[in-house]
């Protein structure tokens, strides 16, 4: 297998399917908003701030899940679809916890998002503590059949992390994106190297 030539399609496929989450999750996030009263404008009570960020990054990782399914069975790899909701767990999870720590600090989410300049490390924060969440849950689905996936959580935590720490415009959102692709596609191709321990 030419594992380059794998890289480049995973890491632009990435940079694609990140970039339609982003926008559904976007205009999923508006409408969740909207029935509670909200206009794009509105910050809202803290816990409307939660759940319209876990409709918005449940659906990016959906989004991203599906795409990374839809390769890896392309090239042989077989990971059970339960790893698109070992994502989602994750992210929701990881949301709560970051909507109720912004809660206690008096702190609305919108002050936090990408694009804030040179500001949006508390973004990435909270996105390498998704990542984090992500890479556990996803690793429990994947952990019986390779090797080396117990390295799916540093990989998971440092790709959604360091790829959101970069995003401080619409520029630098396209390189977040292939970084992120990047770091997880070294990780796949890993995968394929190694093992497999079970079927």
């Amino acid at each position: 297998m030419r594992y380059h030539k794998f890289l480049i399609n995973w890491s632009l496929l990435t940079l694609a399917f990140l970039t339609i989450g982003y926008f559904l999750g976007y205009m999923a996030g508006l409408t969740t908003g909207s029935i509670f009263g909200l206009t794009v404008a509105d910050d809202g009570p803290h816990y409307v701030q939660t759940i319209v960020y876990c409709v918005f990054g449940s659906v990016v990782v959906t989004s991203i899940s599906l795409t990374q399914l839809s390769i890896l069975k392309n090239y042989g790899v077989k990971i059970s679809k339960w790893w698109i909701l070992a994502g989602i767990a994750g992210v929701i999870i990881s949301e709560v916890i970051a909507g109720i720590l912004l809660w206690k600090l008096d702190i609305n989410r919108s002050d936090l998002g990408v694009f804030q300049g040179g500001h949006q490390w508390p973004e990435a924060l909270i996105f390498s503590f998704s990542g984090l969440l992500m890479g556990i849950f996803q690793w429990l689905v994947i952990r019986k059949q390779y090797a080396q996936s117990i390295y799916w959580i540093p990989v998971s935590f440092l790709g959604w992390g360091l790829g959101h720490l970069v995003m401080f415009n619409i520029l630098m959102f396209f390189a977040g994106a292939l970084l992120l692709g990047l770091i997880t596609g070294l990780f796949v191709i890993l995968i394929m190297k190694s093992s497999r321990l079970s079927s």
